[in-house]
């Protein structure tokens, strides 16, 4: 019977180990879009098949039949890309969830599912908070990138490719949307 509930209790530190792992994308900071998108570039920029973060927006212009980006636009949107980039949280350099990971694992190394449940919800909390703010910190840019375009610019891309699509393609201006943004949500 003691050797049944031991095992009982290893598998549940097991298996809130394995869904906090799965569940917290923090843990690999950096990592946005879906395969095939823009990646994430030296120093942090947005790099697209030919590493310019403004091929995707170019691109949709012309497919949506509107004025090309002027200079001024390039410039605008490249400062927006700078400063975004500029105020990103280096990974793994969040001392809260350092220290709650620190301490899930002395609970599952002490075996202590008690403990184990206290270091997940300070995890969970933690990673919420970081995600609101990524996912708020992403919008801003896209505002912030909207407002750059014409409205003529703008409306065409709409027409174009649809409320869910211009979004992703001012997203892709910052290596695409957020993992948990949009993720599985209904399109918009």
């Amino acid at each position: 019977m003691h050797l049944r509930k031991r095992s009982f209790g290893i598998a549940v530190v097991v298996l809130i180990a394995m869904c906090l792992l799965a569940a917290s994308p923090l843990s690999a900071q950096g990592m946005r879009g879906r395969p095939g998108q823009r990646m994430m570039g030296p120093g942090g920029a947005a790099q697209g098949v030919q590493g310019n973060p403004l091929a995707m927006l170019q691109r949709s212009l012309q497919q949506a039949g509107a004025a090309a980006l002027t200079s001024d636009q390039t410039t605008s949107l490249t400062s927006l890309m700078t400063a975004f980039h500029s105020n990103q949280p280096a990974p793994g350099q969040d001392p809260v969830l350092t220290n709650a990971r620190n301490a899930l694992d002395s609970a599952i190394l002490s075996q202590n599912t008690g403990a184990v449940a206290n270091a997940a919800g300070a995890i969970a909390a933690e990673t919420s908070k970081l995600q609101t703010q990524q996912i708020e910190a992403e919008a801003a840019f896209e505002i912030s990138a909207l407002m750059v375009l014409t409205s003529a610019q703008s409306s065409a891309l709409q027409t174009n490719l649809g409320t869910t699509g211009l979004v992703r393609v001012l997203g892709s201006m910052i290596g695409g949307p957020g993992m948990l943004g949009r993720m599985g949500g209904p399109g918009r």
